[in-house]
């Protein structure tokens, strides 16, 4: 019951002795315990053509019964090979023949599949694919695991040899690759699992990617980026052009009370004095970010003019979004703001309970820090969703063309409690971004503050629907680790996420340090953030600034020097 890939064109075993898991069946490292667990299990191994996205080809699809448990479904298994492509895509199901409901937990394609057998790996680098701010970093020895993928590269067989594999398109799992003692494997993952009804049949729409046979590692990652954009229908909009934050620049550049309508429409004047909008638009960004630490009541879940201005960030005469929209494009500028994930104000709470996981607010008087909400939106309950709908059609009419979401982590909520009985973690947590997409339009700039805070995974799971990961924590600072993450992700840059990292003052700096941020940025990164105010910006720092655009549109990024 073992895999093995071959590489065709040289005739070498790439990969050997490869099993699959699921729901821990088979996932044990053991091979003799691995074949205790699949003793009694039943295989058979169908072969049929393939036609999609990625050309035409062929399938086999696997299925691994155990006849003596009625309780146990049938696991489901694929591996698709296309022409003239050098990469094995993955997919996974299950049929459940049984009278209850199951929930999937976790499956994996292909699990401790023993790399280049009978071959010593010399000079092995691994490099991870982790997404947000979690350190992207080449590594030596045999031994490393990474949220979504990893990719090696080594000396064997007589040559160059590189290996890719990883997670492909996500849905409703986020995907987790291994390497231990020269042995990979891969899984997708999820903490509440996707409940599959009695008698029903179920394909995940997430899939797996493994390439053995392109031997650069460079061009190996860049053809696994262009799998994830094909797959994921990623596109992400390019932004030729500064993004002002609001809160930095009041926080950051010593001007505080400039976070609100009006003063962020006199920011935009002040970029037209000093000469930048000759080269580029600017992207105002109000940032409405009241926490709980008051009487727990904030701007959030509300999201609408009255609370907005409640809370000092609509003042007239710009004391709605509509006429604050409406003064920032009459100045050709860009009209942006944030939204919290999930950390609903106390009031919405009370006057919602049937909007909030479970639907149950019983916790909302216990103390907790603002991104550590015990009481969170549940984004696939319907009545939820019609509201959202409602708040980006609005915000739409009104003119709004970007949204910052921070605090994502609060969105990932492993103890379910979801009104869609199917959804997993990971796919409620998409919700909130799909719905943001479907209405607000393909144009829509869209932020994910992906740090990783609070123990929740750096995850790609958000591929094809926003358009921009941060990778770094709360800085208006420029050191060389910023570059370093954007820089060996190149291969997934402008290609499915823009990455940049944070907002950065340049008013304070030597014009080395600046040039080099800018530089650095440019090359590395989809955008640059602005946290020093337009009034602060010289002669010199308008003209180095304004080298950064126009920016290049096309999906791809400079590789790194190593």
């Amino acid at each position: 019951r073992s895999i093995t890939v071959t590489d065709a064109a040289s005739g070498a075993v790439m990969v050997d002795d490869a099993w699959v898991a699921a729901d821990g069946w088979g996932g044990e490292s053991d091979k003799k315990a691995r074949q205790d667990s699949f003793k009694n299990w039943t295989t058979t191994l169908t072969v049929e053509p393939v036609e999609d996205a990625f050309g035409k080809g062929q399938r086999a699809v696997l299925t691994m019964t155990e006849p003596k448990r009625a309780a146990l479904p049938t696991y489901l298994f694929s591996y698709a090979l296309y022409d003239n492509t050098g990469a094995v895509f993955m997919g996974f199901g299950i049929r459940n023949q049984t009278t209850r409901e199951v929930r999937l937990m976790s499956a994996a394609p292909m699990s401790g599949a023993e790399l280049m057998p009978g071959t010593t790996l010399e000079s092995l680098l691994t490099l991870n694919g982790a997404a947000g701010a979690e350190a992207t970093k080449v590594r030596s020895g045999p031994e490393r695991t990474s949220p979504n993928s990893l990719m090696l590269t080594c000396t064997a067989q007589g040559g160059r040899r590189s290996v890719v594999w990883g997670g492909l398109c996500y849905k409703e799992f986020g995907k987790y690759a291994s390497l231990g003692k020269n042995r990979l494997g891969f899984s997708a993952q999820d903490p509440v699992g996707r409940l599959v009804d009695a008698g029903k049949t179920y394909w995940a729409e997430d899939t797996f990617y493994l390439d053995v046979t392109t031997t650069d590692p460079f061009a190996a990652l860049e053809k696994y980026g262009r799998a994830m954009r094909l797959a994921n229908h990623a596109k992400p909009n390019v932004y030729d052009f500064p993004v002002l934050c609001g809160w930095a620049v009041g926080a950051l550049s010593g001007l505080p009370g400039v976070n609100n309508s009006r003063k962020l429409v006199g920011e935009l004047e002040a970029a037209q004095k000093a000469g930048v909008t000759k080269y580029t638009k600017v992207a105002i960004r109000l940032e409405p970010d009241s926490y709980c630490y008051g009487n727990g009541n904030t701007e959030q879940g509300w999201w609408d003019d009255a609370h907005w201005s409640q809370f000092g960030h609509l003042v007239p005469p710009y004391e709605t979004f509509a006429k604050w929209c409406a003064a920032i494009k009459e100045r050709d500028g860009i009209p942006y703001t944030y939204f919290q994930v999930g950390m609903p104000s106390d009031d919405y709470a009370r006057a919602f309970p049937g909007h909030m996981l479970f639907n149950d607010i019983s916790r909302l008087q216990v103390k907790h820090s603002h991104h550590q909400p015990l009481v969170s939106y549940d984004y696939t309950d319907p009545e939820f969703q019609k509201h959202m709908q409602e708040v980006w059609s609005r915000l739409r009419k009104d003119g709004m063309r970007g949204i910052k979401f921070d605090y994502p982590e609060t969105g990932w909520r492993p103890e379910g409690g979801f009104e869609n009985r199917h959804a997993t973690t990971a796919f409620a947590y998409r919700e909130s971004f799909r719905l943001c997409r479907e209405g607000l339009g393909p144009e829509a700039l869209l932020d994910e503050r992906n740090l990783g805070e609070s123990g929740r995974p750096c995850l790609d799971v958000t591929a094809g629907l926003v358009d921009t990961q941060r990778n770094w924590g709360d800085s208006n600072e420029f050191v060389p680790g910023m570059i370093t993450i954007g820089g060996l992700r190149w291969y997934k840059n402008r290609t499915v996420f823009n990455y940049y990292p944070d907002s950065k003052t340049i008013h304070n700096c030597s014009k080395e340090i600046r040039q080099s941020m800018l530089t650095m940025v440019y090359l590395t990164s989809g955008r640059i953030d602005l946290a020093t105010s337009f009034t602060l910006f010289t002669p010199e720092i308008v003209h180095d600034f304004t080298r950064a655009y126009p920016a290049y549109r096309e999906p791809f990024t400079a590789r790194p020097l190593d």
